[in-house]
């Protein structure tokens, strides 16, 4: 228990061929890295990782009511109504 004031954890998924690399929030990381990549297919590239398709939370919701429906119907439910 003495050590517990003074344990870093390790970002172990970070070494081998990551070795280097920094948390984007860190003090070393470099904020304006020059990739050869153009600013404006950066920024599209940006804005289409998080763009949510017209009609995907519908479906979702659809989905899930689905597998609610499925799961009460074989019985998977029971276990947690005890």
């Amino acid at each position: 228990m003495a050590t517990v004031d003074s344990y870093v954890p390790g970002a172990s998924m970070l070494g081998g061929q990551w070795a280097g690399i920094v948390w984007p929030a860190s003090p070393e990381a470099e904020y304006d890295p020059e990739t050869g990549v153009g600013r404006e297919t950066l920024v599209r590239v940006g804005r289409a990782s998080v763009d949510v398709p017209v009609g995907f939370v519908s479906l979702f919701i659809f989905l899930l009511c689905d597998v609610i429906g499925w799961t009460d119907g074989v019985g998977v439910g029971d276990a947690w109504e005890d």
